[in-house]
């Protein structure tokens, strides 16, 4: 299990806020994420989320679809309401979404897109540090 902090685990915080912004919901500052745990291959979890335009807060329940092996792939998130199973939080075209959540979906993937690449940055000087120790000893 993960437990998401929106200030501690940022990137990965933020890869499932967006699936929520998606389908009009603003995550909460923590994303309980469990699994894939065998023999699940799917990973499912639970956040706090205020309806966007409405306002009404709830809690949410999500679940991936089958095949998924590890936290950072969030494709086929399936969103319901945690009180009520029946209600469940369709893929919403952008333009449907307020111009607030618009604009907070724009800079996510923005922020989403420049913590990979300094991750990845990251990764890549730390392969050539190694690599170079490697070859003085």
């Amino acid at each position: 299990m993960a437990d998401l902090n929106k200030r501690d685990d940022r990137e990965d915080w933020l890869k499932w806020a967006i699936e929520f912004m998606k389908r009009g919901l603003w995550a909460g500052d923590y994303i309980a994420v469990h699994g894939p745990h065998s023999p699940a291959d799917f990973m499912w979890g639970e956040a706090d989320a205020t309806w966007d335009g409405p306002g009404y807060s709830l809690r949410c329940e999500f679940q991936t679809a089958r095949g998924m092996h590890s936290i950072h792939d969030v494709r086929g998130v399936r969103i319901v309401n945690g009180d009520e199973r029946s209600v469940h939080f369709p893929l919403q075209r952008v333009s449907d979404l307020t111009p607030k959540a618009q604009k907070w979906l724009r800079k996510a993937k923005h922020t989403l897109a420049q913590l990979r690449e300094s991750r990845e940055r990251e990764q890549r000087e730390i392969s050539v540090l190694r690599n170079r120790s490697v070859r003085r000893s």
